[in-house]
């Protein structure tokens, strides 16, 4: 993040999927590798539910946007872009967990 903040634990978008259930898309964090380099990632993070609504698990899709950073900084257009194919995936993930879910329900009666 450009204010410098340092993120708690569970105020990760990850953390959050897997605490609260919270779906986070296309957040844009600066993280700091401990070799010293910096670099801007675009953070999409999602809970993964059974067909009771139970929370069993989470997704994340990071992409690296140091390719799209010039001198002026991140260009709009390749937000825009970075974000509709970060939620393509994750759409197909959510429909296939359907399926399999509702296979799995029909399958069982």
């Amino acid at each position: 993040m450009d204010d410098g903040y340092t993120f708690k634990a569970e105020e990760t978008p990850l953390q959050r999927a897997l605490l609260f259930g919270q779906r986070v898309i296309a957040e844009e964090i600066q993280l700091a590798r401990p070799d010293g380099v910096e670099t801007r990632v675009l953070v999409s993070s999602g809970p993964i539910r059974s067909t009771d609504g139970t929370l069993i698990g989470e997704v994340a899709a990071i992409q690296d946007l140091s390719q799209w950073v010039s001198r002026d900084g991140l260009r709009s257009e390749a937000i825009s872009a970075l974000v509709n194919r970060l939620r393509e995936p994750l759409i197909r993930i959510r429909g296939l967990l359907t399926l399999a879910n509702t296979g799995h329900a029909a399958g069982g009666a």
